[in-house]
């Protein structure tokens, strides 16, 4: 049976001494070592590159993927040596440097994309940062451990909240959309986006950071956690992401249902919420430009109807190999975009669906491949698996029912590093250090039978000494 353990409720009483002597601000615990302060260096220096991605790229949405930030780019290669060093495989075994199968196979299927990519050159750079991303997150998680990197995440998650908040006060021009911009965007005007370059960020950000202080977080502090939930909340709503705003809330029902439905009834009740609930949203986005009656302007909701039906049209006709890994939008002339799309669609850099944009870029193989190792690997582990705890697997699934719905609008899977993205990657990573395999539940169970006969065989012993 799976261990459910005591309640997760955020407003739980905690009455007694020795549960309050175990809260912490984050959660992080205690390090006893340089290399777990190496791990939280890298763990923090990995985030804040994650959430600073969207601001030290602005500069390049416009142009045709040829440049790239430089700072970046060595950034992440310097936390990735770090991440190494702080995992010591000397040590510990190469075990800690090992990406699961599934990921490996979608990124073997990506890497071969680019013999018949349109832009070779700009897809490797492209899927050269992703591969790093992946590989550092799962080195990351199994080197430092699911709960140091997770109270690492929670402290950088509040402080991202923080200057998010400052930026909004202090500079309104740079915390919010005060102009007609992107494209002329009317709508975002007065929209809150912090440090995060937009709103759709700035949203996601806070939806992530609601799920990670609402699920498994005993360890930290109490009067924090409720103080972000709350305050990420007021800047969700704020920044009028309404993807964000609807997916936290599914995702929190769906991870209660996870958490307090037995193991037969979840197995079935969890994956349909979540499919019914990606359908529901992408139903709504298609149709509400016209709802709104203004799809064809470019200052409509973000048009996405029409950059859908360009994508669709495209993998139709390519619907085995795609244009190549990166090699879509934003590669200049040669874009297939300018064949399928008019308009605004054309001056687009994303195509606002992460399971439309790798059936165009890798194929529909390729998305198949990487919606299995994103979505479905973690899913079937943790609602088939026996050793995870409760509160684990509703962290777990919150956050994979938040990717799989925020794809609808956006785009995160394998998109180097966007947020949502590497989140999705943590939850895969998190579930394959904390679920138990098979064989370690059966030589588990060994060990507690042999532990049984060894006392009964005592007592037996005992008795006829006795008599």
């Amino acid at each position: 049976m799976v261990d459910k353990g005591p309640a997760s409720s955020l407003f739980e009483t905690r009455s007694t001494a020795s549960a309050r002597a175990t809260e912490s601000w984050f959660g992080i615990g205690k390090l006893t070592s340089p290399r777990d302060v190496g791990a939280v260096v890298a763990i923090v220096a990995f985030m804040a590159l994650v959430f600073l991605g969207p601001i030290m790229t602005l500069s390049d949405t416009a142009a045709t993927g040829d440049s790239g930030n430089s700072l970046r780019q060595i950034g992440y290669f310097l936390i990735f040596a770090l991440a190494i060093w702080a995992a010591d495989p000397l040590r510990r075994g190469w075990r800690v440097l090992v990406v699961p199968v599934p990921i490996v196979v979608a990124l073997v299927w990506c890497w071969l994309s680019l013999t018949w990519a349109v832009e070779p050159g700009i897809g490797f750079r492209r899927l050269l940062l992703t591969s790093m991303v992946v590989w550092t997150c799962f080195i990351i998680v199994q080197g430092a451990g699911y709960k140091l990197t997770l109270g690492a995440v929670r402290m950088t998650l509040a402080v991202a909240l923080v200057v998010n908040f400052a930026v909004v006060f202090a500079e309104p021009s740079v915390g919010m959309h005060t102009a007609q911009v992107n494209n002329g965007e009317a709508a975002l005007v007065g929209d809150w986006r912090g440090l995060m370059a937009h709103k759709n960020f700035a949203g996601a950000l806070c939806g992530l950071t609601i799920i990670c202080y609402a699920f498994d977080a005993r360890a930290v502090n109490r009067y924090l956690r409720i103080g972000v939930i709350l305050l990420s909340a007021l800047f969700l709503l704020k920044s009028g992401s309404k993807t964000s705003a609807g997916m936290v809330v599914l995702a929190l029902l769906i991870a209660y249902g996870y958490t307090h439905l037995d193991k037969r009834r979840r197995i079935y009740l969890v994956p349909l919420a979540m499919i019914v609930s990606a359908l529901g949203l992408m139903v709504y986005s298609y149709y509400a430009d016209r709802i709104a009656g203004s799809v064809l302007g470019p200052t409509a909701f973000t048009g996405r109807g029409m950059i859908w039906t360009a994508l669709v049209n495209y993998v139709g006709d390519h619907p085995l190999l795609g244009s190549g890994f990166g090699s879509f939008w934003n590669i200049g002339d040669d874009s297939p975009i300018y064949q399928y799309g008019k308009g605004f669609v054309a001056i687009v850099t994303v195509g606002h669906n992460g399971y439309l944009d790798l059936s165009a870029s890798v194929g529909i193989p390729g998305m198949v491949l990487v919606v299995l190792a994103m979505i479905v690997w973690p899913m079937i582990r943790l609602l088939a698996g026996r050793g995870m705890r409760s509160e684990v697997g509703g962290l777990v699934c919150a956050l994979v029912a938040f990717g799989l719905g925020h794809n609808v609008t956006e785009s995160s899977m394998f998109a180097r590093d966007a947020i949502v993205g590497v989140f999705m990657l943590l939850a895969v990573a998190f579930t394959d250090v904390m679920a138990l395999p098979a064989g370690a539940r059966g030589g588990e169970r060994r060990k507690k039978r042999a532990a049984g006969d060894e006392l009964m065989s005592t007592m037996r012993r005992r008795k006829r000494r006795s008599a």
